[in-house]
């Protein structure tokens, strides 16, 4: 008999109930998936953190207050991805700084909200594509100074995929390329970044502001 996978266990932490009942649907027909709570702050979350894989934080808490110091003190605990409505690009790399594993618009739809948890839970890093795209149309505005690092195009098509909660074989598949290429690619980007899982990967090229391709786009 083969042996039983345990599901993912989700917190979820949403000050707005509707907004957790609505989350709590989204998984709850989905298997190897299981909400274990859905609070109103980070305080009734401490109750459940050592039955939690990952959680769901809202980006602003408590009456419009950046929860930026709850990412990064649940960060060192489980992974965090946040789900907000907002779509500043300001608001988006403060989360990334803190250390969420993934940033998701509300408005995404169940897939996406399934496919991110998968992500996450994972240690991979997971972000709504529109939103990559907001961050690279700003320009450089907030950006950390910091030395020189350019990806190549195949290189920015690969950790764009990744983000978006693709596996390597699947990208390799999107890119037209082989496993072992996106391999390649992979260790490439190590050594420009530093080293760090493809979550840390995927924040700092976000940071130093490389250019997340969408496949297809000709290198």
């Amino acid at each position: 008999m083969p042996a039983t996978t345990e599901p993912i266990r989700i917190a979820i932490v949403d000050d707005h109930p509707v907004a957790r009942y609505g989350m709590q649907m989204i998984f709850a027909s989905e298997p190897g998936l299981d909400v274990v709570c859905a609070v109103g702050s980070v305080t009734e979350l401490c109750e459940y953190a050592d039955r939690t894989d990952v959680a769901i934080l809202d980006l602003y808490l408590e009456g419009g207050r950046l929860s930026v110091l709850e990412i990064a003190k649940l960060t060192r605990q489980f992974p965090v991805l946040v789900v907000s409505a907002s779509a500043r690009q300001t608001d988006v790399l403060a989360a990334i700084r803190a250390g969420a594993g993934g940033y998701l618009a509300k408005s995404s739809d169940r897939e996406a909200f399934i496919a991110a948890i998968r992500q996450v839970s994972e240690g991979g890093f997971y972000i709504s594509s529109h939103l990559a795209d907001l961050i690279d149309a700003d320009g450089d505005s907030g950006r950390p100074a910091g030395p020189a690092v350019e990806l190549a195009p195949r290189e920015r098509q690969t950790i764009s995929l990744i983000a978006q909660g693709f596996t390597q074989a699947q990208a390799a598949s999107r890119l037209g390329v082989s496993p072992a290429t996106i391999d390649t690619y992979i260790k490439r980007i190590r050594r420009k970044l530093g080293p760090g899982n493809k979550a840390d990967l995927t924040r700092r090229a976000m940071e130093l502001g490389q250019t997340l391709e969408p496949p297809g786009t000709e290198p």
